[in-house]
Order: C-alpha cells, then sequence, then structure tokens
C-alpha cells in the first residue's frame, strides 16, 4: 500500500536472523498458543504453520497496528475529509482512541446501526477473538488490519453516504504519477507485433515493479535487430536483479500451448500507476492474442487506502482519456481510448466480491466464486503484498517452503507477483534470502525484493 512505512533496522534484522536460523516466527505466546479453524474445502498441502499476530514488538505487523495505522493512515484520513459530519469525526475519535492503547482496547463487533451487508461475516471473523476479549495486538494481525479500515467504513457511514476516505490520496496518486504513466503508454504503444513472450515477459515485470521499472531499457520499433536484441537483455537483467523467484519461463511453457486462453483474472492491489501498469499487461494480454478475455477483480468497498475499486477503473480511464494537455501526455490519450475499447467490446471486465475485502486466507474462499474461477478463468494473476500475505493465510512458512505445497487449493493457474512488504514468504532458495538479507537488513519489508512465482493445478498434482 501507499503508506507503507519501514520497521527499525535493529528488529528487521534480529527477526530475519531468527528465519535464518530456522525459527518461523517470533516468540508470540498468542501466535504459538492459537490454530486458526477453516472452512471445509481444498487446503495447502503442507502443515499450516503459526499465523502472524502483532503482540511482538519490532516486528512490521507490531509497528503497523501500534502505529502506523493510527499516526500515518488515521490522521490523513482527517486532514483530507473535512466536510465529515460531526457524527463521523465522533467515531473516528473513538477509532483513534482505541489505538492509541491498541494492547489494551478490546476488539468489538461492527454496529448492527452500520447497515452493511458484511455484518455478519464480520461476525464469524470476529467471533472467537471479541469472546477471548482480544486487543488489537493480540487478535490475528491479518484480522486487526482488515478490522481497522472496516472501522473506517463504520465511522464515515459508507453505506449510506458511500463516502470514499481515501478518494483524495487515489486522485493524488494518479495525477502525480502522469509522467511514468506516459512513458508506460508510449512504450505499450509502440510495440508493433511483439514477440508474445517477450511482451508479456516486460509487462510482468512493469506490472511488479511499477514505477521502479527503468523503462528506458525497453527495445523500441525502431530500435535496430542488434539493439533491439541489447534492449531486451537489459530490460530482463534490470526485472530479474531483485527477484528472489521467477517462475516466469514455468508460466509460459504451461500456458504457451494453450493460447488464446478464453479468460485471465487480476487480482488487483492498487490504483493509480499500479493500477495502469496491471491495465497496459492486461492490455498486452488481449492485444497479442495471448488472452481474449481479462476480468479484474477489485475491491468492493475501500481499502487499504489505495487499493482499486471498479469506480478507480473507470475513473483511471476517463483521467487519461480526458486530460487537456494532450501535448504533454500524448500516449495516455491515445491508449486510454484503447483501452475503453476493451471495456466497450467486453474483452476487459470490472468485477468485485466482497471476498476481496475480507481477512480470509485464498483457501477460505467462498464456493461460488471458486467454482466461477475453476469454471471460466484460465489463469489467476494475484497482484500485491496484501493478496500475497492472504494466499499464504498470514502464515509464519519457512521461506524455503515450495510455492506449490501452500497454494494447492488454487481453482486454476496462479501467477503472483509480489514485492516484499511483509515479514512472510515462501518459494524462496535460501541461498538467495541469505544474499538478500546480507545486502539488505530490511529486504523482508522494503518493496526493493520480488517474486514471480507460478502454480498449475493441472500439473502440479
Amino acid at each position: 500500500c501507499i503508506s507503507c512505512i519501514l520497521p527499525s533496522l535493529a528488529s528487521s534484522t534480529r527477526l530475519i536472523r531468527r528465519r535464518l536460523s530456522g525459527f518461523h516466527a517470533p516468540a508470540s505466546p498468542t501466535a504459538m498458543a492459537t490454530r486458526a479453524s477453516v472452512r471445509p474445502g481444498m487446503m495447502p498441502r503442507a502443515d499450516l504453520p503459526p499465523r502472524i499476530f502483532s503482540d511482538v514488538p519490532g516486528t512490521w505487523a507490531h509497528d503497523t497496528m501500534s502505529r502506523r495505522v493510527r499516526d500515518e493512515i488515521l490522521s490523513r484520513i482527517y486532514e483530507e475529509n473535512p466536510s465529515l459530519p460531526p457524527s463521523c469525526i465522533r467515531q473516528l475519535d473513538e477509532l483513534k482512541a482505541e489505538l492509541q492503547q491498541p494492547g489494551v482496547s478490546k476488539l468489538r463487533h461492527i454496529r448492527e446501526s452500520d447497515g452493511g451487508p458484511d455484518k455478519d461475516v464480520w461476525r464469524e471473523l470476529l467471533g472467537e477473538w471479541v469472546d477471548k476479549g482480544a486487543t488489537w495486538l493480540s487478535a490475528p494481525w491479518l484480522i486487526t488490519e482488515f478490522y481497522f479500515y472496516r472501522r473506517v467504513l463504520e465511522a464515515v457511514d459508507w453505506y449510506q453516504t458511500q463516502i470514499d476516505p481515501f478518494e483524495q490520496q487515489k486522485k493524488a496518486g494518479l495525477a502525480d504519477s502522469m509522467p511514468s504513466i506516459e512513458a508506460l503508454a508510449q512504450k505499450s504503444l509502440d510495440e508493433s507485433d511483439p514477440d508474445q513472450s517477450m511482451g508479456l515477459h516486460l509487462h510482468v515485470f512493469a506490472s511488479l515493479w511499477g514505477n521502479k521499472m527503468d523503462l528506458s531499457l525497453w527495445p523500441s520499433s525502431a530500435d535496430s535487430q542488434q539493439n533491439h536484441a541489447r534492449h531486451v537483455d537489459q530490460a530482463m537483467s534490470e526485472g530479474s536483479a531483485m527477484l528472489l523467484a521467477d517462475d516466469f519461463a514455468v508460466m509460459w511453457d504451461s500456458i504457451r500451448g494453450q493460447l488464446p486462453l478464453a479468460r485471465v483474472d487480476m487480482v488487483a492491489d492498487n490504483a493509480g500507476f499500479e493500477l495502469v501498469s496491471d491495465m497496459c499487461l492486461a492490455d498486452c494480454l488481449v492485444r497479442c492474442g495471448i488472452a481474449k478475455k481479462v476480468v479484474f477483480q477489485l475491491k468492493e468497498q475501500p481499502v487499504f487506502v489505495s487499493d482499486a475499486m471498479p469506480k478507480d477503473a473507470e475513473q483511471t480511464i476517463d483521467y487519461m482519456a480526458s486530460l487537456t494537455d494532450a501535448d504533454k501526455y500524448p500516449s495516455c490519450v491515445k491508449i486510454a481510448q484503447r483501452l475503453r475499447s476493451y471495456v466497450d467490446e467486453n474483452k476487459w471486465q470490472f468485477n468485485c466480491d466482497g471476498f476481496w475485502n475480507q481477512p480470509y486466507a485464498f483457501w477460505e474462499m467462498p464456493p461460488g466464486l471458486r467454482q466461477t474461477l475453476a469454471n471460466e478463468s484460465s489463469m489467476m494473476i494475484v497482484k500485491g503484498d496484501c493478496n500475497y500475505r492472504r494466499l499464504l493465510g498470514d502464515r509464519y512458512w519457512p521461506l524455503s517452503t515450495p510455492f506449490s505445497d501452500v497454494v494447492t487449493y488454487s481453482p486454476t493457474r496462479m501467477l503472483a507477483l509480489r514485492a516484499l512488504k511483509a515479514e512472510l514468504g515462501c518459494g524462496m532458495a535460501a541461498d538467495k534470502t541469505q544474499k538478500a538479507a546480507e545486502s539488505d537488513p530490511k529486504w523482508m519489508v522494503n518493496g526493493r525484493w520480488g517474486v514471480v512465482q507460478f502454480y498449475d493445478p493441472f500439473v502440479s498434482g
């Protein structure tokens, strides 16, 4: 998310040393004593490790729930929503007071007056922890972090007002990213019948790394054959340099004989530049004949500040298409017209489902959604750190646990693109994580390192 701030160097280093020494989690009595109950259905092949809690000082989870959500996220809601009525301000003040003493303040259920259709879901999610008198720090991190955003929606009366408390940040993030978006749009428009694999690989990297990708290294249609090859090599080398797992070739081998895929589902993460890079990836999928249709799975409600909703996707295309300074951003205007045509022709679809807003592990996916993906989707592309946490159930897997042993529950092929921003992971070779830890003490949380991981249930067993 936009709001990610790093934990202290010393605490991060201590945690990493414990991991690399064979320990899977900090010594949290809550984590060690609790096992999550899970819904019936397919599960990871590997045994479930402990869940992540927020009660260990010095961890990213503790910093998030004891400081960040209050000082860096809630405070901006006040600043950026000055017209909120007094009743909303009072509820935000109540939430702020709880977060000032997160180790003491007990969780409560969403109020009946909230009006949200997900109240019963949240009653189920919180039931065990409310009954135990759990606090913001002693309940599972994934639950409390999502719960924070659900409490914000309760406070601003989302289901009555439809006020997105993060609207200003999303719009500002998109506007500030326009120079980078113009560069990406120009590269996408410049591709003249590219090799399917090469074009897809470049856009996967752009979608993963966002505006950290050096687009000047991308090949151009004006390149000579020699320069084109050199630019491809440079772009691939740059995109791969910080990868701790790279299954792109495995993914391509799995799908190349079945093109075009009937449907690819993009489980999106952030709005702004990242959403545009996802759209350029989806453009490549359709334009290059890799997929007939792309369905964006987006958030139903505002969450995690910058997470994209259907309205954000629509507004992004409209904003780019209506830029008044078209001379400054000609490629944005032009590609927006192409992206809009995909929506109009039903080659793209913007979906949302309440499940994407809830802190369930992905193996707890509702049967209806799971069945739809199993029957209609040829592949899911899962974006971002929070979605990845849910793939892993927000648990302390040994970092070398094969990705395929964790996501065996997937209803279809899965490609996960993640820049690391939380202290968990899997499918990463010990020698690579060791080198990352030695060269970068904050490697698990600063977003500089990433993974491209793939699972095919049709061949992996």
